[in-house]
C-alpha cells in the first residue's frame, strides 16, 4: 500500500485545492506551500502526499491547525519508509487509505499543540503530549477531549510508546513556529478496549469481560478506565474469587463514563463501577501508586496506557471483594474457564505496556482542555 505522489505533483494538486478552501478557513496557504517544499526537499515526499490527499478530500483542518501561527506546534512526520506499511501501529482499527476522514485523524493525531524541542524530548519524563485529534468518529473521550500520545525515554532516544513498532524520534528541526520531529512510523491511533487488551496478552480479563455480560460494550463507553490485572494476578486469588460473580468482579476494575489518568489519581474523588471508591497512595522515593479498593491493595505497575475511549492501568493483583456483598452482580460466578492461558498476543505491545513507569502530564495538556 502506498499514499506516494510523486512530489511536484503532490503540491501542484495541493495548490489547486487550497484555492477553494482558503475563502473558508483560516488557512496560511503561503506557509503551508513554503512548508511542505521543505518537507518535499528533505526526501519526505509521502507525507506530503498525505497531506494533499486530504486537503484535495475536503478536509482542511490538519492545514489550518498547522498554519495557525498564533501559537507553536509540534509535528511528527513519518518518514518515507514508514509508509510502506503504513497500518503497523493500528490495534484493532483498519488503515483506510482512501478515506479522508480517517486520513485527516491520522494528520492531527501527529500535530501536538505545543513546541517540544529535542532537548525537551530528550531530558523529559515519560509523558502525555495532548495532539489536535478530537472525536473524528475515531477517539471517544468525554467532553470531546483531545486525544494523548504517550512518549518515554528508551535507548533510542524519545521514542512514542503505545504502539506495536518501536517508534522514535530521528531528527528535528524547526520551521517558523513548527519544531518538526522526523519518526521512523506512523503514530498509531488508540484501537478499541477489546482489541488491544486481547493483542497485549491480558487473556484473563477479555474472559472476565466476556463472562461478565459486558461483550465488546466497553468499547462503545465514552470515557473508560480499566485497573487491568495480569493473567497471573487473577491466577494468585483463585480461591479468594470463586463464589464472586464475574459482573461484580469486573466493575471493581472499571470506572465507565470517565478517563482518570495517571496524573489524576490524587486529586478528586475516583468510584469504581461497584460503587465503591478508590484509594491512591504514591511512594516519595519511586513515585509509584498504589490502589486500594475495599481494603484490597494492589501495586499499579504501568500507568496511561491508551485506549481510543479512555486509558488502562496495569495492576499487579486483583480487586477482589471482602467486606461487602456482590453489587450489581450476575448469579455465575468466576469459573476456570475465565481463568485460562494466554493466546496469541504482540509481544512488542505487551513489551510496550510494561517497558515504561509512570508517564506523567505535561503542564500545558493539565491546564488544557481535559
Amino acid at each position: 500500500m502506498s499514499l506516494l505522489l510523486t512530489s511536484s505533483v503532490a503540491l501542484m494538486v495541493l495548490l489547486a485545492g487550497w484555492v477553494d478552501l482558503v475563502f473558508a478557513q483560516s488557512l496560511n496557504v503561503t506557509f503551508m506551500n513554503n512548508f511542505l517544499g521543505v518537507l518535499d526537499s528533505m526526501d519526505l515526499k509521502n507525507f506530503t502526499a498525505l497531506v494533499a490527499q486530504v486537503t484535495n478530500g475536503g478536509d482542511s483542518s490538519f492545514a489550518t491547525s498547522l498554519s495557525d501561527a498564533s501559537s507553536p506546534k509540534t509535528l511528527f512526520v513519518p518518514n518515507n519508509n514508514a509508509f510502506t506499511q503504513p497500518g503497523a501501529n493500528f490495534i484493532g482499527v483498519d488503515f483506510l487509505a482512501n478515506d479522508t476522514q480517517f486520513l485527516s485523524s491520522v494528520l492531527l493525531y501527529h500535530l501536538l499543540d505545543r513546541k517540544w524541542t529535542q532537548n525537551q524530548l530528550s531530558t523529559t519524563s515519560d509523558t502525555l503530549l495532548q495532539t489536535f485529534l478530537r472525536g473524528n468518529n475515531i477517539t471517544f473521550l468525554e467532553n470531546n477531549s483531545p486525544q494523548m500520545i504517550a512518549g518515554a525515554q528508551s535507548s533510542n532516544g524519545f521514542q512514542i510508546v503505545n504502539q506495536a513498532q518501536d517508534t522514535f524520534v530521528l531528527q528535528t528541526f524547526q520551521y517558523e513556529h513548527v519544531t518538526v520531529q522526523v519518526i521512523n512510523e506512523i503514530v498509531g491511533i488508540p484501537g478499541p478496549f477489546t482489541a488491544t487488551i486481547h493483542t497485549a496478552g491480558l487473556t484473563t480479563l477479555a474472559n472476565l469481560q466476556a463472562a461478565a455480560g459486558y461483550g465488546t460494550g466497553l468499547d462503545t463507553a465514552i470515557g473508560l478506565t480499566v485497573f487491568a490485572p495480569f493473567d497471573d494476578g487473577f491466577e494468585a486469588v483463585r480461591e479468594q474469587i470463586a463464589n464472586t460473580s464475574a459482573t461484580s468482579l469486573l466493575n471493581n476494575h472499571i470506572i465507565i463514563g470517565k478517563t482518570v489518568r495517571g496524573s489524576d489519581f490524587q486529586f478528586s474523588q475516583h468510584t469504581s463501577q461497584s460503587l465503591m471508591n478508590y484509594t491512591f497512595n504514591q511512594d516519595p522515593m519511586s513515585e509509584k501508586f498504589t490502589v486500594t479498593l475495599n481494603g484490597v491493595t494492589v501495586n499499579i505497575v504501568r500507568t496511561d496506557f491508551l485506549v481510543n475511549n479512555g486509558v488502562i492501568h496495569l495492576v499487579d493483583g486483583v480487586l477482589f471483594n471482602t467486606t461487602v456483598p456482590d453489587l450489581l452482580a450476575v448469579p455465575t460466578p468466576v469459573s476456570s474457564t475465565d481463568i485460562s492461558s494466554p493466546s496469541s498476543s504482540s509481544p512488542n505491545l505487551a513489551s510496550s505496556m510494561l517497558s515504561y513507569a509512570q508517564p506523567t502530564m505535561t503542564n500545558n495538556a493539565t491546564n488544557g482542555c481535559l
